[in-house]
């Protein structure tokens, strides 16, 4: 039973998501375009948490996305 922290930062998108078992179960996300992803990573983090109600321990990866 995998959960997922999947972190989406390299565009003007900005989202977090928690995934269990390959369902997603948390969501918060942004499309600004002054990329102001430094503001919000932390909080859309804790927010997922919340709703997923899951510690940060709770965790077994983090999964980031990469755009060439």
């Amino acid at each position: 039973m995998a959960i997922i922290l999947n972190i989406e930062t390299a565009t003007t998108n900005c989202s977090v998501s928690i995934a269990k078992d390959g369902r997603m179960i948390a969501l918060k996300e942004a499309n600004n375009k002054s990329y102001s992803h430094s503001e919000d990573l932390h909080h859309f983090i804790k927010e997922a948490l919340e709703e997923a109600s899951i510690s940060i321990t709770d965790l077994d990866a983090i999964a980031v996305n990469i755009y060439y």
